[in-house]
């Protein structure tokens, strides 16, 4: 993976400038994004002039700021965010492009600032399937890329009220189209769960008349089922694929909030029964100096400051020097991005939510594998 790839690298002798420009949702306006590049490398030019470095460190930053101002034109022509990593001194450059919303910021450091590419929203991949009794149809969604994954299309049987012969034919017509309806939704829910196998789906959506959903409903598969998270009528004559996405994209953002929320109630309802759970910044850097952390969760965009020892990767709010190992440590602006880096060291989970919840009044916490030992949390 290649944020991993960046991830291998420092130098103690170059800085590493990191800077991330949000394009996902912005308008396409190349001055403006001139304009915030220079904005945002102001504070890196300041550094240069004033901030002590080396000149040999000051130069090679200086030729960074200059080299990621100049992609304004680049960045503005692509439609996806940017991640710009750049160390001139040791020939080193990245650039990312990012299809999904990040903040603007840029760093200096002496490796690269990957908190924005590492609690990024993940693309949500969605199916909504449309069952009609005639012509069911199925979409995928992900990211903001949206299509016809397939159909099914069934044979036209008589009206379900014709008469005939003292309702005799009736009663086999109708008895005909009842069989001929649940075998055509019976191929639908197969071919929803083809596309579940093959490719994979993290909702659910199902949509059509009330009467089509339920009897669709009772068909899936109970792997497909699992992940279905909501349903929406709409008129089947009239339907296009805009208006299907339309409706996709409101049901997706209320799951995706309802995942959230589930998490977090699970790490608050565990912390307050007493079990494997610490809540705030002091009690997670407990937890992740001892790598006990199974899933982080962090609320929008807190940070603290903090200090890191380089030499066993031990993590404090204070300190020129390590209680573990004696080595000196450095200071960082987010401390909260090197506890995301230690946590994914150690293969464990991490997520920034976006709604409002509890776990704002201490803006981070964690699920652990296993107790911390008494005095530690």
């Amino acid at each position: 993976m290649q944020v991993d790839q960046i991830r291998q690298f420092t130098n103690s002798t170059y800085p590493v400038l990191s800077v991330y420009v949000n394009r996902v949702g912005t308008p396409r306006d190349r001055s403006s994004t001139g304009a915030r590049l220079s904005d945002l490398l102001r504070p890196v030019r300041e550094v240069v002039e004033n901030g002590g470095l080396s000149h040999e460190a000051a130069m090679s930053l200086r030729a960074d700021a200059k080299t990621i101002q100049n992609l304004a034109d680049r960045i503005d022509a692509d439609p996806a965010s940017a991640a710009i990593f750049s160390c001139n001194g040791a020939d080193w450059f990245h650039y990312i492009s990012v299809n999904r919303p990040v903040w603007d910021v840029a760093r200096i450091g002496n490796r690269a600032y990957l908190r924005p590419l590492r609690v990024a929203e993940t693309e949500v991949r969605s199916a909504a399937v449309i069952f009609e009794p005639r012509r069911s149809v199925l979409f995928m969604k992900n990211g903001d890329a949206f299509s016809e994954y397939g159909e099914v299309v069934e044979e036209s049987v008589r009206k379900s009220n014709y008469g005939g012969f003292a309702g005799y034919e009736e009663r086999g017509v109708r008895s005909h189209a009842d069989a001929v309806v649940q075998r055509h939704f019976k191929e639908t829910a197969d071919l929803v769960f083809r596309l579940f196998k093959e490719e994979g789906f993290d909702f659910l959506f199902l949509g059509g008349h009330q009467e089509s959903i339920d009897e669709g409903t009772k068909l899936l598969h109970p792997y497909v089922k699992a992940c279905l998270a909501g349903s929406f009528v709409i008129d089947t004559h009239t339907m296009t694929p805009a208006l299907v996405k339309e409706q996709v994209i409101g049901l997706e953002e209320a799951a995706v909030a309802a995942q959230e929320a589930a998490r977090v109630q699970e790490l608050l309802d565990t912390a307050g029964a007493g079990g494997p759970a610490v809540l705030g910044i002091a009690d997670v850097l407990a937890a992740v100096n001892a790598r006990a952390i199974d899933r982080l969760i962090i609320s929008g965009s807190f940070t603290k400051d903090g200090a890191v020892c380089e030499s066993c990767g031990w993590l404090s709010r204070n300190g020129t020097s390590c209680p573990v190992c004696g080595s000196a440590t450095r200071r960082t602006d987010d401390l909260v991005d090197e506890i995301i880096e230690a946590t994914i060291d150690e293969s464990g989970e991490v997520l920034q939510v976006s709604i409002a919840s509890a776990l704002d009044q201490t803006a981070i916490g964690a699920l652990l594998r296993f107790p911390l030992p008494a005095g530690l949390a």
